[in-house]
């Protein structure tokens, strides 16, 4: 690759460099705390770890939105005045807070970003901020990441790290390096550069250059602004950016099938009209010799990690103009109409999801003389159906014409092998049959295949034998205390075991059939 490289082009790869750098990996750190929240001026404060909020008011029942900045970046990148989208007066912040129910926070840890992720006060306390809005606002938050800050959510949400998954709803990420940054590879004195040996060397020389103007104290050229001093191009945020390394490797994988949905978002500069590849440009030349730029920081392979990418088209000539460049990928118009669009999808699926009744799962209720979970003896078809928030199918007060007025209908999409026993459309009796699930038990934990002996010892001395054969024997569990109304859990022992058992009125619970739908 390198031998494409004339010297001039070196050159125009050293300005590069030195453009991303100096906006990318400034090292000043800037004032301010990382403990304090506001609620807005002249209001009490809303502490919640690291967490201010950027956005209207917070409220319990509200979705957070969390902003979490980059490597030696902070909250103004967000909601400074240099934070507006392209071509527009809203900044992202201020677009999202408009979005449903939501209320927009930002996550300060700009005085430890030279650290790495794993630092109690980065992605431990990030863990934290999430634990608290999503129990304080009573819903799952949803976080906007950018560059490193992606990589503290990743160690987060895992339960390898922060265990804080469980309690994020969506991640979006802008930039984030989750195999790392070939620009950061370049500020470490290494013997190999993994492909960009000269564009990395030339890097080198001008940090050299700038590191002995400020030594002498003399005005640092535009080319000097903010290129990173040996300290920073030797922290361990830096170390941890760089390309493929251990830190990287060893967070826990991205997403994951237990964690929440992520959308990793990239910029990837594309080739203007007067730009074709392998004519003089600076984009031109370096396609040729064979550097995939992105957003001239972070490969697009790395900012989309197998995620979803958003591809936009930068005005490469201009670069204060440039919104596809890694710090300004918050600004670039397609990137926030597709961050604001995916938060928007996000809480009407959530809002809608929390406006349904949430189905009983019968399967972890424990049956009783008294019903079953919210199924109660005495219950209408109907008042059943409203407690279990499903459909009962059948006609539970069609007389039988012989024996017992009773029907045993299933429940639609209820756990195999149990029934509810309606005789003129009054629950009487709840029976779980010899196909039913272990997991179906009594409140003392007796279940299809529990022994005899356990059954004995569980409900003795309440517990008596009706009937036996060869095989089959019938106990019957029959409560003396007068609240108890008289119900009974009749239980059937096969070869020892207990293979099926009903509960409810001593008419009807037994497991002799009633005719069903």
């Amino acid at each position: 690759m390198a031998d494409f490289l004339s010297s001039t082009v070196r050159r125009s790869a050293a300005v590069l460099f030195t453009e991303a750098i100096a906006v990318a990996m400034a090292v000043t750190p800037l004032p301010g705390t990382v403990a304090s929240a506001y609620a807005a001026p002249n209001q009490p404060p809303e502490v919640c770890g690291a967490a201010q909020v950027a956005g209207k008011q917070f409220s319990n029942g509200v979705t957070p939105v969390l902003f979490v900045h980059g490597f030696n970046s902070g909250p103004a990148m967000w909601t400074g005045e240099a934070a507006k989208v392209e071509k527009s007066n809203d900044k992202l912040v201020e677009l999202v807070s408009r979005t449903g129910s939501v209320t927009s926070f930002t996550f300060d840890y700009r005085r430890f970003s030279t650290r790495w992720v794993t630092n109690n006060n980065i992605g431990p306390r990030l863990a934290d901020t999430i634990s608290c809005l999503r129990n304080r606002a009573d819903r799952k938050v949803i976080v906007v990441a950018h560059s490193m800050g992606g990589l503290a959510t990743q160690w987060a949400a895992s339960d390898r790290g922060g265990r804080a998954g469980r309690n994020i709803l969506t991640v979006v990420t802008l930039g984030t390096p989750y195999k790392g940054s070939w620009l950061a590879e370049c500020t470490l004195n290494r013997a190999f550069d993994r492909g960009h040996f000269r564009e990395c060397a030339e890097a080198r020389r001008v940090f050299e250059e700038c590191d002995q103007i400020q030594r002498r104290g003399e005005k640092q050229p535009a080319t000097c602004r903010g290129v990173p001093s040996k300290i920073a191009r030797n922290s361990k945020a830096v170390e941890g950016l760089a390309n493929k390394n251990s830190e990287i490797t060893s967070l826990a994988p991205w997403p994951s099938k237990r964690g929440p949905a992520v959308y990793a978002l990239a910029g990837k500069a594309e080739f203007g009209k007067r730009e074709k590849r392998g004519e003089a440009g600076l984009f031109g030349r370096l396609a040729v010799a064979g550097i995939e730029i992105g957003d001239k920081v972070v490969s697009v392979e790395s900012a989309t990690n197998g995620g979803r990418t958003a591809t936009v088209e930068c005005d490469t000539t201009d670069p204060p103009k440039d919104t596809c460049f890694h710090t300004m990928l918050h600004r670039n118009d397609t990137l926030v109409r597709t961050v604001a669009g995916r938060i928007r999808i996000t809480i009407q699926r959530e809002e809608t999801k929390q406006s349904q009744p949430r189905r009983i799962d019968l399967s972890r209720q424990r049956i009783t003389v008294d019903g079953m979970g919210p199924l109660m003896f005495g219950m209408s078809r109907a008042q059943a159906e409203k407690a279990i928030r499903e459909q009962i199918p059948g006609t539970p007060d069609q007389p039988e014409p012989y024996g017992r007025p009773c029907r045993d209908l299933s429940i639609k999409d209820g756990p195999k092998g149990l029934f509810l026993r309606f005789s003129r459309d009054e629950l009487v009796a709840i029976r779980v049959s010899s196909a039913a699930s272990t997991a179906i038990s009594t409140a003392s934990g007796v279940h299809r295949g529990s022994t005899r002996a356990d059954l004995l010892q569980t409900y003795a001395p309440e517990i008596t034998t009706t009937s036996v054969d060869d095989s089959n024997e019938e106990l019957l569990f029959e409560p003396s205390a007068p609240k108890f109304g008289g119900r009974v859990i009749q239980f059937s022992v096969k070869d020892g075991k207990v293979d099926a058992f009903a509960a409810g009125n001593p008419f009807f619970a037994d497991n002799l059939d009633c005719s069903s739908d």
